[in-house]
Order: structure tokens, then C-alpha cells, then sequence
């Protein structure tokens, strides 16, 4: 967190749908993902209203409709983090007919 007040600049990112895309030729393997890049401005937030509502938008994310309660020694022991992304990028490689 400390580097993160010093520096808010953020550069975060995600991946999924990975699969092994094997060929006969060794040097046609690859690899299918999806994945997101995401630049931006990060802060921690302070007020607990502020970090109810971040760790209520991370939990909707596994069980929407759900309402959460957090224990006050979980709030004390945990940090919440905002990122304001200002660029996004996606890129996508998926098995074609040929792979």
C-alpha cells in the first residue's frame, strides 16, 4: 500500500479461457486466452461506507442478490482499492478450424 500512495499509477491485468492448442508441428502449438489490460489511477479507500461498498461489488461478482455483513476485525484488516481506469485493452486468440 505504500507503494501505491507514492505512485497511484496502475497498470492491472486479467486472463482466462486458456486451452494448450496442439499441433503436429511442434512449432505450432500455441496457446487460446482471452485477457484485459487495463491502465488507470488507483486509491485506497478510507471510509468504511467507501470499502462496504467495494468488497459489496466483489462479492455480487459470486453471489449477486446476496447481502453481506463484514466483521469490524475484517474491515481493520484488509485494504480496498479503487481503480479509475483511463485506457482498456482486450485481446482475444481462440483454436481456429486449422489448430
Amino acid at each position: 500500500m505504500r507503494l501505491l500512495r507514492k505512485n497511484p499509477a496502475v497498470c492491472i491485468e486479467m486472463d482466462g479461457d486458456h486451452a494448450l492448442l496442439r499441433a503436429d508441428d511442434p512449432c505450432d502449438y500455441s496457446y487460446a486466452y482471452t485477457s484485459v489490460f487495463a491502465t488507470g489511477l488507483a486509491s485506497i479507500l478510507q471510509t468504511r461506507d467507501e470499502m462496504r461498498y467495494g468488497l459489496d461489488v466483489i462479492m455480487r461478482q459470486t453471489d449477486p442478490g446476496k447481502t453481506f455483513n463484514y466483521r469490524e476485525d475484517m474491515m481493520k484488516a484488509v485494504c480496498v482499492v479503487r481503480i479509475e481506469c483511463d485506457a482498456l485493452t482486450c485481446r482475444r486468440h481462440l483454436a481456429t478450424q486449422s489448430e
